[in-house]
């Protein structure tokens, strides 16, 4: 026989579970984000290294992104490069906005040009 309590416990559970379930999601997602602000970041330096003659302007703007995702910020200045990527997520009905950001300095070792 099943009280009251018991069907309590279960819904109690079963809404922790999905809870869980959502924020491993944003966690995900939000790892992502930040791969894809740290591949950007790195594109964008390799570009500002190699053509000169393009302005900080034109590299940030030519920079592609994934559907929904809003470039919030590109700065590229002589050491390094700043973005900021934006992502609307959703959890638990709620709509969040998660933000990532990555920096990366002129002194990186390029894979595809070994010392």
């Amino acid at each position: 026989m099943i009280t009251n309590s018991v069907v309590i416990w279960i819904l109690t559970l079963a809404l922790g579970a999905l809870a869980g379930l959502n924020g491993i999601s944003v966690a995900v997602q939000h790892q992502e984000l930040s791969h894809t602000a740290e591949n950007l970041a790195i594109v964008s330096a390799r570009i500002a290294m190699q053509q000169t003659e393009i302005s900080a302007r034109d590299i940030c703007s030519s920079l592609p992104t994934a559907k929904g995702v809003t470039q919030v910020s590109c700065e590229v200045s002589r050491s390094e490069v700043k973005i900021s990527l934006s992502k609307p997520v959703y959890l638990l009905g709620r709509r969040l906005t998660v933000t990532a950001n990555s920096r990366v300095g002129f002194g990186f070792y390029s894979q595809n040009n070994p010392r």
